[in-house]
């Protein structure tokens, strides 16, 4: 539980610090630098730790770059706002590919549960 919780909160850092500072300054640019920034550290941060890091990782922080200078540059907000939906929409595309849930489980669980039934589990939320 606690895993799953420190990973939501690690994939809506950007867009809660870009929210609290927009809510605290109105002011777009600075609001958006403060997300990217915060990107560029959490990016940092993984580097650093040579974490291993997903692709969906690097797609995210691709995301922030491209539309939080969409932000600083045209003033509009939405950019920056619509960046954790298409994260999330780039998610569930994922959760299509069979397998997607193998790497979610814990090793304990993997040794204990025959492949074939995490396989069907990750299946069965489609149907």
């Amino acid at each position: 539980m606690k895993q799953a919780l420190w990973h939501l909160l690690s994939d809506l850092l950007t867009a809660t610090v870009f929210l609290i500072a927009y809510a605290v300054s109105s002011d777009v640019r600075l609001s958006a630098g403060a997300g990217v920034v915060t990107g560029l550290v959490h990016a940092a941060s993984f580097r650093l730790a040579r974490r291993r890091s997903q692709a969906i990782k690097w797609a995210d922080f691709g995301l922030l770059l491209t539309l939080g200078g969409a932000t600083i540059l045209t003033r509009d907000p939405r950019f920056m706002m619509v960046k954790p939906s298409l994260v999330h929409f780039g998610v569930a595309a994922g959760m299509f590919r069979r397998g997607w849930m193998v790497a979610y489980i814990t090793p304990i669980a993997r040794q204990n549960v025959p492949a074939a039934v995490i396989v069907a589990a990750g299946t069965l939320g489609r149907c």
